[in-house]
């Protein structure tokens, strides 16, 4: 993969830039890496990984708006990557875009329907518009995919106490 990237932006300085970025983010110099991921995107615009983690870091500054166009450049690139997907659902629920972050969700899931994090957001976004009884479903699911995800607990008993379901949500909350 890495060759046919380098033939297709005819420059392997990206690549550098791209790594430097990578160990900024890794050592938390956010704002430093930020910079160069933009340097690396200046010289190759068709690496969905620069796209990525260039969101991630918009993602980590609080940057959103910027984070869901670099997730989305990502998903374009690589309609198969379940991880830029659940991202951008995640950036587009801090913009508090319940519907499109639902269908990002969703999109991750028809890649990855195994992730269980992705079936916990699906609940948090039903459970933000009320939708308590699909809310439930979805965090039983991440559930059994992985019986020792904790925040799924917490939000599935969130959702029974809203249901007015009391002794479920206490089970719930003893796990």
């Amino acid at each position: 993969p890495l060759g046919r990237r380098a033939l297709a932006c005819r420059d392997v300085r990206y690549e550098a830039w791209y790594n430097y970025a990578n160990m900024l983010f890794k050592s938390g110099a956010f704002g430093r890496a930020r910079r160069a991921y933009r340097r690396a995107l200046a010289l190759c615009r068709d690496d969905e990984r620069v796209w990525y983690n260039a969101g991630c870091v918009h993602s980590r500054l609080g940057q959103h708006k910027e984070a869901v166009r670099c997730y989305r450049k990502a998903a374009g690139l690589n309609p198969g990557d379940s991880a830029a997907w659940y991202n951008l659902g995640n950036s587009l629920l801090e913009l508090r875009r319940s519907r499109q972050a639902l269908r990002a969700f969703h999109r991750a899931l028809e890649e990855d329907e195994r992730d269980y994090e992705v079936w916990n957001n699906v609940g948090n976004v039903y459970a933000g518009v009320n939708r308590f009884s699909r809310a439930i479903f979805c965090y039983l699911r991440c559930l059994k995919l992985n019986p020792d995800y904790s925040p799924a607990w917490n939000n599935l008993g969130n959702a029974y106490q809203e249901l007015g379901r009391s002794t479920a949500a206490l089970r719930c909350y003893n796990r």
